[in-house]
This record gives structure tokens, sequence and C-alpha cells, in this order.
């Protein structure tokens, strides 16, 4: 799904989707869009972790 790893529900995968799942795993905020959660598995392991913001950091850097 193209959407994957767009967390705050913008249309746009950017650094913010990254910095926002970089904040939730840290306790600083929560996702608030109602399908944040299941786009923030951007690697679509069924978890949301560090991988996951590296891979949208990827992503925006044109790496992948």
């Amino acid at each position: 799904h193209e959407l994957y790893g767009d967390i705050t529900g913008d249309f746009v995968i950017d650094i913010y989707d990254a910095t926002t799942i970089q904040r939730c795993l840290a306790g600083l905020s929560k996702l608030s869009w109602q399908n944040g959660v299941e786009y923030a598995d951007f690697d679509m392991d069924g978890k949301v972790t560090i991988l996951d913001a590296t891979g949208i950091q990827m992503k925006v850097a044109k790496l992948i």
C-alpha cells in the first residue's frame, strides 16, 4: 500500500512521519490519525518500531 509511512494522514510521506513514530516510541505523543497505527508499520512486520521510522527516512532520502 503506497500510504504506508503516511503517519500524519496528509497523503505525503515525509520526515514528519518518521519523527511522529520516534516521538510515539519515546512516549512523547500518541498517534491521532485513525489509520496512523496501521500505516506506521512501514515495513509491515506487525509492529511499530524504530525500523519503521528508519525506513521512512530512507524513502524520503530516496535510498529505497
